[in-house]
């Protein structure tokens, strides 16, 4: 059976023409080229659709153009993104016409990456964000929210370091401070995305937060080897 995803296409090589953090993104990108007289194909849509936690180590869903095709691509995306593409007669009062003044940190990959390496992470990346945002810095909520997940990181390190010495089950502790970084980002974090997007647009432009992930997994296993150490 054929793929919805895979019509014939040119022979040849494929370039990544975009990347998206979900396969909803991705499909709408896939749409912007079409309509372009392209032919798009999305990469890893349903292998993230069924399992997201796997965005980090895919590197989000890919949008691929045939080589001949690349600088058209980047041209219908750009004149996407500057909000171009609407029908003659029609208007888009809702369209983002603000830009950020730097590229901003997924606030949902984030999120994933909290459940990963640490609760904190989320909400510090949020502070990056609003560093961009709001030169006078975050409000006393969102530093909130930092602190606590930042108190339940380092408790779960501790519980963690202890194990069976610990006076509660690591594997609860592990469970709460999931169940709270879960609740940051149905009650906080996921507001924070959707006025990202409803300011910026879907396509805003982005940073890498694999940096990040990479110096937070350093710390977390110092951490817990600290913990270890001094238990």
């Amino acid at each position: 059976m054929t793929s919805p995803d895979a019509p014939a296409l040119p022979d040849g090589d494929f370039e990544v023409a975009a990347t998206a953090a979900t396969p909803t993104e991705a499909h709408l990108l896939k749409g912007v080229l079409e309509s372009a007289g392209l032919d798009p194909v999305v990469a890893d849509g349903h292998l993230l659709q069924a399992y997201d936690w796997l965005t980090p180590a895919v590197g989000g869903v890919r949008v691929l153009v045939p080589a001949a095709q690349a600088d058209a691509a980047q041209q219908a995306l750009a004149a996407y993104r500057a909000g171009e593409l609407v029908l003659e007669g029609e208007t888009l009062p809702d369209h983002p016409t603000e830009r950020p003044p730097a590229p901003l940190y997924s606030v949902d990959l984030a999120a994933l990456f909290s459940f990963l390496l640490m609760p904190a992470f989320g909400a510090g990346v949020h502070l990056l964000n609003t560093r961009v945002l709001q030169p006078r810095g975050a409000g006393p909520l969102a530093w909130g929210w930092f602190l606590l997940l930042l108190a339940a990181s380092l408790g779960a390190w501790v519980m963690v370091a202890q194990g069976l010495r610990a006076a509660a089950n690591p594997a609860l502790v592990a469970l709460a401070a999931s169940m709270l970084t879960a609740f940051w980002y149905i009650s906080f974090a996921q507001g924070r995305n959707r006025e990202l997007v409803r300011r910026f647009g879907i396509a805003y432009p982005r940073r890498s937060v694999l940096p990040l992930a990479a110096a937070a997994l350093a710390v977390h296993l110092a951490a817990v080897w600290l913990a270890n150490r001094l238990a």
